[in-house]
């Protein structure tokens, strides 16, 4: 596997693409606005050959480094693996549908990775990724995110040669018998706070903990970030544990619906469940992107690779001028010869454990290795 990586900041190419017509895959994160499908437009003729798949993001990553208002793309030319892209929106059917249909195009015995970029404003991310688990099983690896939109949470965009409608999935499987996939997801957050009971929620949307309207219990906790809801929700996320689960995944806010007075988050929030305040210590952040990145290790791996890293938008929100040092703690454990690609994202999807069923997260660093 051959990878090669080029980006785009400041109204120009830090690295110019070349002409390669081997190049079989080409994924693009973009944290920029202006001009971004003209300049994503232009990749074809660089790859004619390649599919070129990419979504919107809160901050794009290379190497240990993050890069707002940019775009940055990384190709891949395998020498022993097939890549087949499904992308479909969900105005055009149902999600079960849509997992059914891509399961028709995709499933086979060799596919040993599907990579799930999805619309990070639209749909439900734990519906997503829970249909994904059920379509295709525990003997494929699903990794991914949601795509972001900055601080501003006003829409995501993917791309799959061309602009997709709101509301799409793009699933890119890799099949092949000599490709290495691991994975890991950690948070790193503290619980603070009573757990309080979920006693109204709809699907995403959560109206009640404890019979008070979760708005006001935010508004109470959140003092004068309150005036900046909802991107100040993101720094303290919700631990929601639901009745028939011993296993919390941590949830973040997208928005506020202030009509209905609820509040729309990545997930599910489930009804008669538990959910629990959370906040940040920067150093135990920090140290879950570590963790993250020294559990995927325990797979072995040769020496060159690609490293895609998917951290939330709240812990870039948290982190601040620090949130680079999770990026860099990944990157030192790497060898030379792997690449390091990936995005600040509104979801995080992945099994929790090996062999496990994929599930959306928040808040996480999820790290996912593949080799040849």
């Amino acid at each position: 596997m051959e990878t090669r990586q080029f980006i785009y900041q400041n109204q120009q190419w830090e690295s110019a693409p070349i002409v390669d017509e081997n190049v079989q895959l080409v994924i693009v994160f973009f944290s920029i606005y202006d001009r971004k499908t003209t300049i994503l437009s232009s990749l074809a003729k660089y790859y004619p050959n390649a599919e070129i798949v990419g979504c919107s993001s809160a901050g794009d990553i290379a190497a240990a480094q993050l890069y707002d208002d940019a775009i940055v793309i990384t190709t891949f030319t395998f020498s022993k693996t097939c890549i087949r892209v499904f992308n479909r929106s969900i105005s055009d059917s149902s999600l079960p549908n849509l997992c059914q249909k891509a399961v028709e195009m995709l499933k086979e015995p060799k596919l040993k990775w599907l990579m799930v970029l999805s619309d990070g404003h639209v749909l439900n991310g734990s519906e997503v990724a829970e249909c994904l688990g059920a379509a295709f099983g525990n003997n494929v690896v699903i990794t991914g995110g949601l795509a972001g939109d900055g601080e501003r949470f006003s829409n995501t965009a993917l791309w799959h040669m061309t602009p997709l409608a709101e509301g799409s999935i793009i699933l890119c499987g890799f099949y092949s018998d000599s490709l290495n996939v691991s994975y890991a997801s950690v948070g790193g957050w503290d619980s603070f706070g009573p757990s309080r009971e979920i006693t109204r929620a709809e699907g995403n949307r959560l109206y009640q903990l404890d019979n008070e309207p979760a708005i006001t219990l935010y508004r109470n906790y959140l003092g004068p970030y309150a005036n900046d809801l909802p991107a100040s929700a993101l720094r303290f996320p919700l631990q929601v544990r639901s009745s028939s689960s011993n296993q919390p995944v941590i949830r973040t806010i997208l928005g506020i619906d202030y009509e209905d007075n609820s509040m729309v988050f990545a997930g599910d929030m489930p009804q008669g469940g538990q959910a629990q305040l959370m906040k940040a210590n920067f150093d135990r952040l920090i140290d879950g992107a570590n963790r993250a990145v020294t559990s995927a290790l325990e797979t072995p791996h040769n020496t060159t690779g690609v490293a895609l890293l998917i951290s939330c938008v709240g812990r870039k929100l948290v982190l601040g001028p620090r949130v680079e040092e999770e990026l860099e703690v990944v990157f030192s454990q790497l060898t030379d010869g792997f690449q390091t690609m990936g995005f600040y994202s509104y979801g995080e999807i992945a099994p929790i454990q090996a062999g496990g069923r994929c599930l959306l997260h928040n808040q996480t660093m999820t790290v996912t290795l593949i080799s040849e």
